[in-house]
């Protein structure tokens, strides 16, 4: 653990740059075995298999630096490291990564440009529904002025009407309103409470009633309601 940590202290000390860092990383990847070696292989076990110590092992079974395969397997793996470490700071970004990025800007920018058009249609709908709704608005408004232009022209015209009127048919709109609010509408015999009752309204007024648009008949003549201007003669009356 000695040794794992001082190396991990050298590490810290040297590794300040991205060179230092991915080649030192290329070195340990590719000496794996004996980074695993020292740092998590127990000494019991290799000398219960070897019968050696376990830097004994390490440094015959890594270290064999009187054999020419040693140097050649450390050259390869120190051109290796440095290969790797050549295309991955100046080779990989300039031809993967900033490619990679240049598409994942593309395809973010398209995105981005999707929800605006998205967003920008939708707005439009939004104004669209808008000026329908006040252009709906503005049209009922016109309906109820012009309604209420008619209603007041209509009322003018029955003020004058009822004035110059009022007395010839004063008898008439008596008979009505007593048929209307005391016979529940009745012009004929019905019964109430048990008993038959006669309205007792007599046909002319009804008829001049009828005929100045006072009144609706209804169930053939046996019933009677005050139309809108019989109502407004009612009101002036009272």
């Amino acid at each position: 653990m000695k040794l794992a940590e001082a190396f991990i202290a050298y590490l810290n000390g040297r590794a300040k740059t991205q060179l230092y860092g991915l080649f030192v990383t290329w070195i340990l990847i590719l000496h794996g075995s004996i980074v695993f070696t020292c740092l998590f292989t127990d000494q019991q076990l290799i000398y219960k298999r070897t019968g050696l110590l376990k830097n004994e092992y390490i440094a015959e079974r890594f270290f064999a630096i009187y054999t020419w395969r040693f140097w050649i397997f450390e050259i390869a793996r120190f051109a290796l490291a440095c290969l790797l470490t050549y295309l991955m700071i100046w080779v990989f970004p300039k031809y993967l990564l900033a490619k990679a990025y240049e598409k994942e800007l593309e395809a973010d920018y398209g995105r981005k440009s999707q929800k605006l058009g998205k967003d920008l249609d939708l707005e439009k709908e939004r104004n669209k529904l808008a000026k329908t709704q006040l252009d709906t608005v503005d049209k009922e408004k016109k309906v109820i002025a012009q309604q209420e232009d008619l209603e007041d022209k209509e009322v003018k015209t029955w003020k004058t009407e009822y004035r110059e009127t009022s007395q010839s048919l004063k008898n008439a709109l008596n008979d009505v309103i007593r048929a209307v609010f005391e016979h529940k509408g009745h012009l004929e015999k019905y019964i109430k409470d048990g008993y038959d009752v006669d309205p007792q309204v007599p046909s002319r007024s009804v008829a001049i009633a009828y005929s100045n648009n006072l009144i609706e008949l209804s169930d053939n003549g046996s019933r009677v309601a005050l139309t809108k201007k019989g109502r407004f003669f009612v009101s002036q009356k009272l």
